[in-house]
């Protein structure tokens, strides 16, 4: 049993490594629930665009947000699988969103302290990342790529925010051991990258 974690700033391009890695009958892809949170189901049956919600009005929607990533993402950490490929994780949800969230104060220290209680709660209960395939994409790069792929959740991202972001990524690959990290240079055109070199 493995787990590798594909992670990255917004829009690098962490679905295209994943959708373009070498197909084989025991690797097992799982992409971010992105629909879940997208329509999200409520008590009366009724439909909200969380992530809209959340990058519109961060400071009333972003914890609810993330308690929803959190959860879609638990399931996902506990499947078994011979090797499991997942694009982001608790992880990223722990050391880059809610803190930047927290950072920005568009959530409250009791709100962050609920999320990283209940995030080490569910990545101790689940299967632990053997690797993370870290995608360095410079900022304006991935900004760049984030205008093209035009979400409409996406309209009011600030590029300030991917660098932001961007920078927590950095500091949280630092404290990564060697041996469980793979860092690619994913600044080159994606047209142009043999995927076939990602031996997992």
């Amino acid at each position: 049993m493995k787990t590798i974690c594909i992670d990255g700033n917004i829009a690098c391009g962490k679905s295209t490594f994943i959708n373009n890695l070498p197909k084989r009958s025991d690797i097992h892809s799982f992409l971010e629930p992105v629909q879940e949170w997208t329509n999200f189901k409520t008590f009366d049956n009724n439909y909200i665009n969380l992530l809209d919600l959340a990058y519109n009005e961060p400071n009333k929607y972003s914890f609810l947000l993330q308690l929803e990533i959190q959860r879609t993402l638990r399931p996902i950490h506990k499947i078994d699988a011979p090797i499991k490929i997942i694009e982001r994780s608790l992880l990223s949800s722990k050391y880059i969103f809610s803190k930047a969230l927290y950072d920005n104060k568009n959530i409250t220290s009791d709100e962050y302290s609920f999320l990283l209680k209940q995030n080490t709660d569910f990545y101790n209960e689940s299967k632990p990342i053997d690797t993370i395939i870290y995608l360095r994409t410079d900022p304006k790069i991935a900004f760049a790529r984030l205008s093209k792929r035009s979400r409409k959740e996406e309209t009011n991202v600030s590029f300030s925010y991917i660098e932001q972001l961007h920078n927590l990524y950095e500091s949280f690959m630092e404290t990564i051991p060697s041996d469980k990290k793979i860092v690619v240079d994913y600044n080159v055109d994606l047209d142009d990258i043999d995927f076939s070199q990602f031996s997992i």
